[in-house]
């Protein structure tokens, strides 16, 4: 997915005031760069699905026009700042949020509540002692497959992540840094070969 490039001129901006109601109202949202001076002017008439999705909005922008976008693209397309989040923690997807925003860790702990923990899980960079203290939170399938843990983190918890499934899902992700892990504590190198699980390379 990629934002809207195309410039919106003086020229063609008073030609759609001329008559709004014959223009193609999803192909301008989508392909035109919208100043938020514009969208206030038109926003009656804006394909809000498309200007949330192809438009790169600022803070102020999605701010402004919170009644009318669509959360769902906002919080997959758009970046936004933590602070921002947590000031419309009650209208953002948590889902989305959770998944393709970059969060930190202090902001993972402050948002904790409203988090999804699967896909914090899957998606973000976790560290052994955040893991630890959400222990009862995070989904520990997703954690052996995309997290990069430690010998000691694997022995505390090792009755959450001694699985086969799990450790078959660390080998198709070719997380080798757990795989290591996993053969160290009884493992079996041959059962890789013989599931034909990934190119050998220990």
């Amino acid at each position: 997915m990629s934002f809207a490039d195309q410039e919106l001129t003086q020229e063609k901006i008073e030609g759609i005031r001329g008559n709004p109601n014959i223009i193609h109202w999803q192909d301008l949202c989508t392909n035109y760069i919208l100043p938020q001076d514009f969208m206030r002017e038109f926003k009656e008439y804006l394909n809000w699905e498309r200007v949330s999705a192809f438009q790169k909005l600022s803070e102020d922008s999605i701010e402004e026009f919170r009644d009318y976008l669509h959360w769902y693209y906002i919080c997959k397309y758009q970046k936004l700042s933590e602070n921002f989040i947590w000031k419309l923690r009650d209208k953002v997807n948590w889902y989305h949020i959770s998944t393709y925003q970059k969060l930190s860790e202090n902001f993972i702990i402050q948002s904790s509540k409203y988090v999804h923990w699967n896909n914090i899980s899957a998606c973000q960079i976790l560290s052994d002692n955040l893991i630890r203290k959400f222990h009862d939170k995070v989904n520990w399938y997703y954690i052996a497959k995309h997290q990069k843990i430690s010998e000691e983190l694997f022995l505390e918890f090792k009755d959450y992540l001694e699985d086969t499934e799990y450790f078959e899902q660390c080998c198709y992700n070719q997380n080798y840094n757990n795989i290591k892990i996993y053969l160290k504590h009884g493992f079996k190198l041959n059962y890789i070969i013989q599931k034909h699980l990934i190119p050998c390379k220990f």
